[in-house]
């Protein structure tokens, strides 16, 4: 009578072990990105990018609020499968190891394990992109409207910079044939830098035919919303591009040419503002 009273007292004692855990997880979730947002506090690996896992985490703290009963109903049967006899160490490594996963993803952690994309530790030691002085030569193509490379602009990221200062970056363009020029996205081509990946060399791509049947076959999957479910869950979330979205594009059969350019943006940091200053082609590939 007393071992099993003994065994009933260890489960309950695991299992508000793990219930509380849980919620100290969801409550410092909840707190890192609130954190984040306030000027005098820096939190390296949350600070600018951080920030947008606000909703995530709010949500996080709605579920473990709404289903608390259900969460703790699962944490007493995780208990009792652990309290089982004869004892098993190799449980108590699986439910470990899925605790550290769910810590390490809920306070946004990169170790190697789960991550929810690659800035902040990758992006520390690239120079700055933004330079005081404005590149040589800038000049802007005679055929080609400014509005087009306008469009390309993400004035989301505005928030983001402090400083005033010249940004040179490459960016992608869908051609189509009602004449239409509108902004891609380098992850049409599955590859994080198609440039290199595909090879260019005065302007001209080394794969032609490969590197467009890859962007009209992805073009068609993002332009219908995803593939079997919502573009904004199977988006990749490590990919260092903005999500386009493409649902108000003509379709593939329309697309003629995909054209790369090095394009040069001033910033305003003081009005929050930002103007396309050059832009160059570097490579056009027909279909």
């Amino acid at each position: 009578m007393e071992t099993s009273t003994s065994g009933r007292r260890r489960q309950e004692r695991i299992s508000n072990g793990l219930f509380g855990y849980l919620g100290f997880v969801v409550a410092v979730a909840l707190l890192l990105p609130v954190l984040s947002r306030l000027k005098p506090i820096r939190i390296d690996w949350l600070s600018d990018t951080g920030r947008i896992f606000l909703p995530w985490a709010i949500g996080l703290a709605l579920v473990f609020v709404f289903f608390r009963r259900y969460i703790r109903r699962c944490c007493t049967g995780v208990a009792g499968w652990l309290s089982e006899a004869p004892s098993d160490r190799n449980r108590w490594v699986v439910v470990g190891v899925c605790l550290l996963i769910f810590t390490s993803y809920s306070w946004q952690l990169h170790i190697g394990i789960a991550h929810r994309g690659v800035p902040g530790w990758i992006y520390a030691g690239l120079p700055d992109i933004i330079k005081p002085d404005a590149p040589e030569s800038l000049s802007m193509p005679p055929d080609v409207e400014p509005a087009v490379f306008a469009s390309a602009l993400q004035p989301a990221v505005l928030p983001f910079i402090h400083r005033s200062g010249y940004a040179t970056s490459e960016v992608m363009f869908l051609h189509f044939k009602d004449g239409s020029i509108r902004p891609g996205n380098n992850e049409l081509a599955m590859v994080s830098w198609p440039k290199a990946t595909f090879g260019v060399e005065n302007g001209q791509v080394a794969h032609e035919k490969e590197f467009f049947e890859i962007i009209r076959h992805n073009f068609v999957n993002r332009r219908a919303g995803g593939f079997m479910i919502p573009n904004r869950v199977a988006y990749p979330s490590h990919l260092n591009y903005q999500r386009i979205d493409y649902t108000s594009y003509p379709p593939a059969s329309e697309l003629v040419s995909v054209s790369l350019w090095s394009m040069t943006v001033r910033v305003d940091h003081k009005s929050k503002q930002m103007n396309v200053v050059g832009a160059a082609k570097i490579a056009q590939v027909n279909g």
